[in-house]
């Protein structure tokens, strides 16, 4: 018996120390160009962790890094959002709140699964970013986020029941689609604020028949060098080209469309992150995925600044 429990201490001591492998993997769902050039690149995917419907105190991670102008990583940190409700399924997004509650009888169970869980729209308070953001089929939670170019956050949690009695709106349970909800939150944060501006939009237009993205009425021109996951993909602009050490594809989760290329021309200065795929912390058990930053200038063909996210 005593050499039977030596044994079970030992096991138990070695799986202890164990520490588990597989491969790394780095998400970018957005990224955003400031007024001053700073570039803040952004990962809101979650899986499971608002489903447990005992668990209060429910968190929704947000990821996000701030490079300067000349590519110096200013910060690359974590902003946890409390999420009070009862459960809420990532499969459909469809949140489900607690009927013990009157006003919970209002709400109905939709199923909202047309496109990614989380939304949110960036805005621009002079320099400091300023994010709206939801959970798809959420109808009551709303949050503010602040982000500013030195890595400091704040955020606030809005009621839609509470928030749209003070605004004079109709009552939350009026307030159904995504969009109405964006929208009357947008008028929130423009009487809140006294400059709020949305950042410009880089169009982007994709031949599916040779793969390759381009830039709308620029010269600038996306191939993938492979049909391999992940290829390595080449940019080439007005005599010039560039290799990148990545794919522009991102990640594809579940049964939800894959991110748009992370691609932002402001002035002439090119903003792209790819993904690359060329390490593998663990052998044999799959190839680790991280983000790889650009800044090119465009007249030049010439990189201004590269960085990886680890």
């Amino acid at each position: 018996m005593k050499y039977l429990i030596i044994i079970i201490l030992s096991f138990v001591g070695v799986n202890i120390k164990a520490q588990p492998c597989g491969p790394l993997s780095r998400g970018i769902d957005r990224q955003i160009i400031m007024p001053d050039n700073h570039l803040v690149l952004i990962n809101t995917y979650f899986l499971g962790d608002l489903m447990d419907m005992y668990y209060e105190d429910k968190e929704i991670t947000i990821e996000y890094a701030i490079f300067s102008p000349k590519g110096e990583l200013i910060t690359d940190t974590f902003l946890y959002l409390k999420w009070k409700d009862m459960h809420y399924n990532y499969l459909d997004c469809i949140c489900t709140y607690n009927p013990q509650y009157k006003i919970d009888k209002i709400y109905t169970e939709v199923n909202s699964s047309k496109g990614a869980c989380p939304i949110y729209f960036p805005y621009f308070n002079k320099n400091e970013l300023v994010l709206c953001y939801f959970l798809r089929g959420d109808r009551r939670n709303i949050y503010e986020i602040s982000i500013k170019n030195n890595g400091e956050n704040n955020w606030r949690i809005y009621n839609m029941d509470t928030l749209s009695v003070k605004q004079g709106a109709p009552d939350a349970s009026a307030i159904k689609t995504e969009m109405s909800k964006s929208l009357f939150f947008k008028s929130f944060l423009d009487d809140k604020y006294s400059n709020l501006k949305a950042p410009q939009h880089t169009k982007l237009d994709y031949d599916s028949t040779t793969e390759i993205y381009s830039v709308m009425n620029r010269d600038i021109h996306f191939t993938p060098l492979s049909k391999e996951p992940f290829a390595k993909y080449r940019v080439e602009g007005k005599k010039w080209e560039i290799i990148l050490n990545g794919s522009i594809i991102g990640f594809q989760f579940i049964d939800k469309p894959a991110n748009p290329p992370l691609i932002d021309l402001k002035n002439n200065m090119l903003f792209v992150t790819v993904f690359n795929d060329d390490y593998e912390s663990c052998p044999g058990y799959g190839k680790d995925i991280y983000p790889f930053v650009y800044a090119i200038d465009i007249e030049k063909g010439e990189i201004l600044w590269q960085k990886m996210l680890f």
